[in-house]
């Protein structure tokens, strides 16, 4: 999955060389939501809100609120699947375990694709569970993209009948995910 990250900002990234200015789609934040950042990247062409919301791992409430908001004529697609993922990740210091899920939304009239990442850390110890309720929020609003071969790249398919994710995790794949060598996912998605 991490590879899928990169190269999705690197697509985003070659796309950059236009000089157009882009105003991002108006999204609300959760009330509850602290810590709250926004800024523009990558040249103008994209454009990240982060936040922190109070919630019990596996809550949703992030994808929840943005499944509410989001307006037409953006499309939900199903992306990293509706399961938790749990891995290891050390590229910003000591090695962390990293519980995540991706949504994506495409707006292909627009040119614009649409990621939500929520996520909890927790010690290199690969507990079943984060150890504190700190769900921390990324979303990021892509402009100027070629939305079909985003979808192409990233495998993105429509969603299933139920949009909401497993509040459940599936405990046995995510075993597997919990290998040091598996490659890792970076904690920001600002420029390097």
């Amino acid at each position: 999955m991490p590879s899928q990250i990169r190269g999705f900002v690197a697509l985003v990234a070659l796309l950059s060389a236009c000089s157009e200015t882009y105003v991002p789609t108006p999204l609300a934040v959760p009330d509850s939501a602290i810590a709250l950042q926004q800024f523009e990247f990558l040249q103008g062409h994209a454009y990240q809100t982060e936040y922190t919301l109070k919630a019990a791992y596996p809550a949703t409430p992030a994808f929840e609120h943005y499944l509410r908001i989001v307006p037409a004529p953006w499309i939900r697609c199903d992306w990293a699947g509706p399961n938790w993922q749990r891995f290891f990740d050390s590229t910003e210091g000591p090695t962390r375990t990293v519980y995540q899920q991706l949504h994506m939304w495409v707006n292909r009239e627009a040119n614009r694709t649409l990621m939500l990442r929520t996520s909890y850390f927790s010690d290199d110890n690969c507990d079943p569970v984060p150890l504190d309720d700190d769900q921390r929020v990324v979303v990021v609003e892509y402009f100027g993209v070629d939305v079909d071969d985003t979808i192409t790249h990233l495998k993105l398919t429509r969603p299933s009948k139920s949009p909401r994710p497993q509040t459940v995790p599936d405990a046995e794949p995510q075993k597997m995910l919990c290998n040091p060598e598996q490659p890792s996912l970076p904690t920001s998605l600002r420029e390097p």
